[in-house]
């Protein structure tokens, strides 16, 4: 039989065990609901350095900042490249052919030599004969120190809604986007 004295001192341990798993249990966090938005794609290897010329007009859908050069125009398409015009008849002006540079947006002509960024590296592309543009040079992460994260166009989603916020990382580039569902995301309400 047990002793009465003890009963009243088993009960308070018994009790007290029970509270230690609930003092034990960490608070509950509030975790973000899973969202369909837009996710980055990262390119850590070198494909999004490549700069190539494609001959013919390509479509215009951010058009961005224009440079005259001789009879030529050059236009850039807001982090894709750069169109190529033909003005020397301006009334009749074509486009004829597009510079891929992935992350472009600006762009200024010394000579024969265009200088535009590629994500952030600046990059000098040979002009002289525009339908044979090639690289000539390039300063890797010429831009990274200056720029601030989110910054450019090709870090944030092409159309606005939700998002999954980007990792800024210096041997890597935002590349592209692809709708997914994500926990951590941010809301693009100014494009």
């Amino acid at each position: 039989m047990l002793n009465r004295r003890l009963l009243p001192i088993l009960l308070c341990t018994i009790s007290f065990s029970s509270c230690i798993d609930f003092f034990s249990k960490k608070p509950y966090a509030y975790q973000e609901p899973v969202r369909w938005a837009w996710k980055p794609v990262y390119s850590a290897d070198d494909s999004y350095t490549r700069v190539t010329y494609q001959n013919g007009a390509a479509p215009v859908k951010r058009a961005g900042k224009i440079y005259v050069k001789g009879n030529y125009i050059f236009q850039t398409e807001t982090g894709e490249g750069i169109h190529i015009i033909d003005n020397s008849n301006p009334a009749q002006s074509r486009r004829i052919g597009f510079l891929k540079v992935g992350g472009s947006e600006e762009i200024a002509i010394k000579g024969n030599y265009l200088y535009t960024n590629n994500y952030y590296d600046l990059v000098t592309i040979d002009i002289s004969q525009p339908g044979e543009a090639k690289v000539v040079s390039r300063s890797p992460n010429a831009f990274y120190a200056a720029s601030g994260a989110g910054n450019h166009t090709w870090e944030l989603p092409p159309d606005t809604g939700w998002y999954q916020c980007p990792t800024y990382y210096i041997d890597s580039v935002v590349s592209g986007w692809v709708k997914d569902s994500v926990y951590a995301y941010c809301l693009n309400a100014n494009q």
